[in-house]
Parts: structure tokens; C-alpha cells; sequence
């Protein structure tokens, strides 16, 4: 699976969620993140393009107020946002709810030769095991290259339920996430069971979802416990 020059699926990627251009700042450093999922929602006086002018292959996600995100427009200007965008990264991140605008950026995305990501996220509770399975399935019938899925965990029978579901469709090109305190250690250690990529923010205070780990941090954790060359 391709995500630019990017081949997903050998060893856990990181990917840096931003909504503006201050990663930027660390050019010159060593890299510590494979990918930039730019949060199109949380962006506010930035005007678009310009954001997307870099290198590293990138993820558009606009993500609904319905399932975590903060975008404040109509669900017809979320997807002319897509539109607009989708020729200027490497991949979509589109939710699964999205039921009125899903068919089209996945259409519109495929047709430009981008990946899609479709995702699921539950904030309150992880779903049961034929849950999960149904998921996956209308997520793939959709037309998803990759399937997201981050759930909350609120103890670490949730932590096993949703282990269990990665080690069973590791070979579907998934992403798995146990959001929460609780959860943290999925972000690190679901790599090996199956999930493709690991989303974490430049800093603590630009955390996105409940759980993230920084992205200086998590890459020293990657290093530590995935000494191959990645």
C-alpha cells in the first residue's frame, strides 16, 4: 500500500497531525515523523494550498464536529474543500458517518490517483467484536484503501478486544487506536499486531484526540522498541 513513496505495512509509521505550517520549523533537524495529516477543520486564517507545500507525503483530513473535529461549515462545503484540496496531497482521510459526502471524495479521490483513508471514531466506549466487524466491512464495501478506527478504552479489557480485532484483519490495511489514558499504550504497541501508522502531535498542548503521545517522544519509543530501520 502506497501512500506517495511511502509503502505502508513493513513497520509502524508516525504520522504528525498539524493544522498549521510551525513543524516547519524542525526542517533542519532529523525527521521525526513519516507523514503530515493536515486537520483542515482546525485551521482557520491559513489559506489552503500554501499549507500543503511540502515534500513529505501528506493526509487531508476535515474532520465533523459529529465525530471529534470543529469544521464549521455545511456538509456541501466540507466536501468542495475536498475537492479542492485532494490534487494537492497524498491521501483522504473521509469518516464513515459522512453518509451525504462519502461516496463522493472517495470517487473524487480515487480518481485522482489519491489513497483513502475511511474512519470510525468513538469517544465514549469501544464497540463489541461484531461491531467492529461490521465496521470494517461497510468501511471496505465503501471503497476504503485503509480503515481507521479509534475507539475509547475505558479499561484494558477494551485494550484486548480491540488487540483481538487487529491481529484478525491484519491483512485488511487497517488502523487501529485505543483513545484515552488507558489507550496510550495501543498507540505504540498496535504497530505490532497489525495497524499501519501511529498519529501523534507536534507537542502536548496541540493534542488532538484523548491519549496522543508527542511526536519527539513517540519517535524515541519507535526507536526503542522497533530498532529495525524504518
Amino acid at each position: 500500500m502506497m501512500i506517495g513513496k511511502l509503502t505502508l505495512g513493513t513497520a509502524p509509521k508516525i504520522v504528525l497531525s498539524v493544522k498549521d505550517n510551525a513543524w516547519l520549523a524542525k526542517k533542519n533537524k532529523p525527521r521525526l515523523f513519516d507523514l503530515v495529516e493536515f486537520r483542515f477543520d482546525l485551521v482557520s486564517s491559513l489559506a489552503p494550498k500554501p499549507l500543503l507545500q511540502t515534500t513529505v507525503p501528506t493526509i487531508l483530513t476535515i474532520r465533523s464536529k459529529k465525530e471529534g473535529g470543529s469544521f464549521q461549515g455545511s456538509e456541501r462545503e466540507r466536501l468542495l474543500l475536498y475537492q479542492e484540496l485532494i490534487p494537492h496531497v497524498s491521501a483522504v482521510d473521509i469518516e464513515l458517518s459522512s453518509k451525504t459526502i462519502l461516496g463522493d471524495v472517495i470517487e473524487n479521490a480515487h480518481d485522482a490517483k489519491k489513497k483513502v483513508i475511511v474512519s470510525y471514531h468513538n469517544f465514549d466506549k469501544t464497540p463489541n467484536a461484531l461491531a467492529l466487524d461490521k465496521l470494517l466491512k461497510r468501511a471496505k464495501s465503501a471503497g476504503a484503501d485503509i480503515v481507521k478506527v479509534a475507539v475509547f478504552a475505558k479499561d484494558h479489557k477494551d485494550i484486548q478486544k480491540l488487540a483481538r480485532f487487529t491481529v484478525e484483519n491484519a491483512n485488511q490495511n487497517i488502523v487501529t487506536i485505543a483513545m484515552g489514558e488507558v489507550g496510550a499504550l495501543s498507540r505504540l504497541f498496535f504497530p505490532a499486531l497489525g495497524s499501519l501508522l501511529i498519529y501523534a502531535p507536534l507537542s502536548a498542548k496541540d493534542k488532538t484526540a484523548p491519549g496522543q503521545i508527542d511526536c519527539k517522544g513517540l519517535s524515541l519509543l519507535v526507536k526503542r522498541f522497533y530498532p529495525r530501520p524504518r
